[in-house]
């Protein structure tokens, strides 16, 4: 992976750290943490999934 791409993913990865530490300042909960980011990652999984056959059953292009 090249420089460029690292450095324009930094920003992406503070925010994702940033919300997941969030939830756990306020709920001080471990496994409470643990399960709303697993939920929210399985939900945009699957929504991604839903769009892109969605657009393929279409005929566009993904």
């Amino acid at each position: 992976m090249s420089q460029q791409k690292i450095g324009a993913n930094v920003p992406y990865v503070f925010g994702i750290l940033g919300t997941i530490f969030l939830i756990y300042w306020y709920s001080q909960d471990f496994e409470l943490t643990a399960v709303l980011v697993v939920s929210v990652a399985a939900i945009a999984v699957f929504l991604s999934l839903v769009s892109y056959f969605f657009l393929r059953s279409r005929g566009l292009p993904a």
